[in-house]
């Protein structure tokens, strides 16, 4: 699993939505429709008869047709943990809630704390999970959290100039 750190959704970002078949867009494609139900209901019209077993079974699929892309930083649970922990988010290791919502301003301020007084990021090893000692963390390598705090220093920037929250989940 992982978390996206992103602006958050505003309904002006969308144009509308666009249904496709599983097998791509060159296949079968609806346009931008108007309502998320219409694109639903012209994409399992398509997927009814369609050529591909998995699009006929799932019915194709629905997306946002986005006027706006804001920048998105993706990292995995485990690294959103000691990210969102050097940011003061995380008041319980064991909460497994990795999702929330911040004032630009103030998501700002916290990243430029963390990259002011956290110490360089040695990386972790890898090594086999304490869970399960069948399955093996990749650990991380050195200098990943001030990188993907740079990351997310540059998002709340572009959200605080948009006027918008920073959304993590």
């Amino acid at each position: 699993m992982t978390v996206t750190f992103t602006a958050a959704f505003q309904p002006a970002d969308m144009r509308g939505f666009i249904g496709t078949c599983l097998t791509g867009p060159a296949v079968f494609t609806t346009g931008t429709l108007a309502s998320r139900e219409d694109a639903v209901v012209a994409t399992r019209a398509h997927a009814s008869g369609c050529a591909d077993e998995d699009c006929r079974y799932y019915g194709g699929q629905v997306t946002v047709d986005e006027v706006v892309s804001w920048p998105e930083v993706n990292v995995s649970n485990a690294n959103a943990r000691t990210l969102l922990d050097a940011l003061g988010y995380l008041a319980d290791e064991d909460d497994p809630e990795l999702c929330g919502v911040a004032d630009a301003d103030l998501f700002l301020g916290r990243v430029l704390l963390a990259l002011a007084v956290a110490p360089a990021d040695a990386g972790v090893p890898a090594h086999a999970a304490v869970e399960n000692p069948r399955a093996i963390d990749l650990g991380r390598r050195p200098g990943y959290v001030q990188e993907r705090l740079e990351q997310l220093r540059t998002l709340a920037e572009e959200c605080r100039t948009a006027g918008r929250e920073v959304t993590w989940a």
